[in-house]
């Protein structure tokens, strides 16, 4: 501190001056606006994350889809079913036929046998049944056939 604002020995023996503290009101409230805000990001981030799980999905319902894979001549194949990106799969019995039961949402399911296979976008609804019908499954020849 310069020697031009320190305080004279006359200050002191009337005792040092007190700074008047600001209100301490505005402060509180402040505070009170900041941790509020905070909550609200957390509560906001929190239901993202939520909606985003598993959990939801399943509090959102589930559904089924099912279909038959046959061939070009109508004859039922077997075949592996599942969901791109999950670990959700099943195969078809022998007679074709196939169900799977999801969580309501939109999914990308994928029918495939000896390494080929077809993509079809479904949207699976809370307690209803999305029937592909039939799929046929053609096979392309691979040279030498």
């Amino acid at each position: 501190m310069p020697q031009e604002q320190s305080p004279s020995l006359e200050t002191y023996r009337q005792g040092l001056p007190v700074k008047k503290k600001g209100n301490s009101s505005t402060g509180r409230k402040r505070f009170r606006i900041l941790l509020v805000g905070m909550a609200v990001i957390i509560v906001v981030l929190a239901a993202i994350n939520f909606f985003q799980s598993p959990a939801a999905k399943t509090l959102a319902g589930t559904g089924s889809v099912q279909g038959i894979v046959v061939n070009k001549d109508g004859k039922p194949l077997n075949a592996e079913i599942f969901i791109t990106g999950t670990k959700w799969q099943t195969s078809t019995n022998a007679n074709g036929q196939f169900s799977l039961t999801l969580p309501a949402g939109n999914y990308s399911l994928v029918v495939a046998r000896n390494g080929m296979g077809n993509e079809y976008p479904i949207s699976v609804q809370r307690g209803k049944i999305q029937d592909l019908g039939t799929i046929v499954l053609v096979s392309t020849p691979s040279p030498g056939d």
